[in-house]
């Protein structure tokens, strides 16, 4: 499977990376909305993004506006990987903008939280 996470949380993504490489996916990370949006127009081939919401510059709600206005990369699967717990909000907007999920790292492991993007990636 071929990743792109999108998250300004540097640690989380070294975390996810390493899993990810270990499992034998290909994953590629940004930290910043606005420069994935540029890799995908260059590159749009990729299995499923893995996208925070709370980030500089462009937010993960931005970013898919943006990503919903191109007709050669909205069908990619976008999952909210997210910090933001408990706001019923911020996951209608998601799932609304197209998201497949909404999962909270804090209240997954990362085994777990893997499993579920394999799960809704495949979809």
């Amino acid at each position: 499977m071929r990743i792109l996470l999108i998250d300004d949380d540097q640690l989380m993504t070294r975390m996810y990376e390493r899993k990810f490489k270990f499992e034998g996916d290909d994953i590629v990370t940004i930290d910043d909305g606005s420069m994935a949006l540029d890799l995908l127009k260059k590159d749009g081939n990729f299995d499923v993004i893995l996208l925070d919401i709370m980030m500089p510059e462009m937010n993960g709600f931005e970013f898919m506006e943006e990503l919903n206005k191109d007709a050669g990369l909205k069908h990619i699967p976008i999952i909210l990987l997210t910090n933001l717990v408990g706001s019923d909000e911020d996951e209608r907007r998601g799932m609304d903008l197209g998201a497949k999920a909404y999962l909270v790292k804090s209240r997954m492991q990362p085994n777990e939280i893997v499993d579920a993007i394999r799960k809704y990636a495949a979809k």
